[in-house]
């Protein structure tokens, strides 16, 4: 029995939304890079995943909170 392999698709989580993911063959760091353009608190963001849900690999944006001054 031959074994067969399936890539699941990536979403990226923020803020509870799921994030379909705009560039599958680039890996999960240089993707936010590209959705920093739509969501510029991206830009300084970590990932953290990712782990498979429901037929799909969910990696969770965490933005961290700075504080000025």
């Amino acid at each position: 029995m031959p074994i067969t392999t399936k890539n699941l698709p990536r979403v990226f989580r923020y803020n509870g939304s799921d994030i379909p993911d705009p560039t599958p063959d680039l890996k999960p760091q240089a993707t936010l890079d590209v959705l920093a353009v739509s969501y510029p608190q991206f830009a300084n963001a970590i990932i953290e995943g990712p782990s498979a849900e429901d037929g799909k690999l969910v990696f969770t944006v965490k933005v961290s909170a700075g504080t000025k001054g």
